[in-house]
């Protein structure tokens, strides 16, 4: 394929992506345009055609000096990458530290110990502190290090955030609300179920292009870039057996989700007395409140609820809603209906869920759980 073949394709990827470049993650361009064309024609001198690029975007362009160091940082990342982060939480710290238990002794800042339950063996594990649970090895493979940066733009609020959280003060507070909505996104994308979907997403994607007729570029579910002639010669495939494209669609789906629920309202459920949520490694859930049904969203699919659902700590639930854009409120759940919740989160936990140590979960746990199986990617 020649560059002007090239540049015919990525038009599309560019015209489907121009209207987002609006949005905080102005990085979109990179994760579809940059990504075809560095992994299809790497040996092609950007330098000598960026303005071409530069041209096809039309007004969606940034300039060629910013495309230019796209270029470069699109290759920066499907290298080695700087500093990789190995060990990725798909649970915040700051949240899991919710679902703690109070420290016996020692400093008052100390955080206390977790328990993690492992749903395929039906048994619990270790009670660790929240660093040492709910991670998974080389999670995102490529450039994790600028991916663990962004995560840390929105846990850096979330002490303050949880602190607040189900108050009117955080009601009145949008720079707190933001922080809680992205929160939201962050474990809606960082967790192994939005992995799964992925696969899925590049299976019917490949086999999409083997059927087409000519060199094009094709966006499965999750806008994945491919252009047919070249993932038949392999070089598509080793950016995603590499990761590359798993790497760039979490981070454009955080952006998608950020962007059109940015003031969905919050519904702030706290249990009554004697009743406490738990949390999964699969932690926000789609929830469709006509017959209580709840799935990853890849499953149930976003036409089909009305709400995500996500636990913060044992006596705090976030329901942002899809549907309803009425105001953000507080609202009490009682013992049966936290059952309920606590219930989806382990039918639909991949390897752990977690709670707080002496809450008694365990015979309830094991009645719920099913047939848990065990997934490529395994929280710890």
């Amino acid at each position: 394929m020649n560059f002007g073949e090239l540049r015919s394709s990525v038009r599309p990827v560019a015209e489907a992506i121009a209207a987002s470049l609006a949005m905080p993650g102005s990085g979109l361009l990179r994760v579809e345009a940059l990504i075809t064309m560095v992994g299809v024609e790497p040996n092609i001198d950007l330098k000598v055609e960026i303005l071409s690029i530069h041209l096809a975007l039309g007004t969606a362009s940034p300039g060629t000096a910013e495309l230019l160091r796209w270029v470069n940082d699109a290759r920066a990342a499907l290298g080695r990458g700087a500093n990789p982060v190995h060990r990725q939480h798909i649970i915040s710290k700051k949240v899991l530290a919710n679902f703690a238990s109070l420290p016996s002794g020692g400093s008052a800042r100390r955080r206390g110990d977790v328990q993690p339950f492992d749903v395929g063996l039906g048994r619990r594990g270790k009670k660790k502190g929240p660093g040492g649970i709910a991670y998974i090895e080389n999670f995102i493979k490529v450039d994790s290090h600028r991916i663990e940066e962004l995560w840390q733009t929105v846990e850096n609020g979330m002490h303050r955030a949880c602190a607040v959280a189900g108050t009117g003060e955080a009601i009145g507070d949008s720079e707190t609300m933001e922080t809680l909505r992205k929160a939201v996104f962050l474990h809606l994308v960082r967790n192994p179920a939005h992995f799964e979907s992925h696969k899925l997403a590049w299976e019917k994607v490949v086999a999409d292009a083997e059927a087409a007729t000519r060199p094009s570029v094709l966006l499965g579910s999750h806008g994945l870039p491919l252009a047919g002639a070249a993932r038949r010669g392999g070089r598509l495939d080793g950016l995603q057996e590499k990761g590359a494209l798993f790497r760039l669609s979490v981070e454009r789906d955080f952006w998608k989700w950020s962007e059109r629920l940015a003031l969905a309202p919050i519904e702030f459920v706290r249990p009554k007395a004697e009743s406490e949520f738990l949390i999964g490694d699969v932690p926000v859930l789609g929830y469709r409140q006509l017959d209580g049904a709840a799935a990853p969203v890849t499953a149930i699919g976003l036409r089909n609820c009305d709400s995500l659902i996500f636990p913060i700590g044992k006596d705090l639930m976030l329901r942002l809603h899809l549907v309803d854009r009425g105001k953000s409120r507080i609202a009490i759940a009682d013992a049966e209906q936290v059952e309920r919740f606590n219930q989806h989160q382990v039918v639909n936990a991949r390897r752990f869920v977690y709670y707080r140590p002496d809450a008694g979960f365990e015979e309830r746990i094991a009645s719920w759980r099913g047939d848990a199986g065990r997934p490529e990617r395994e929280a710890r």
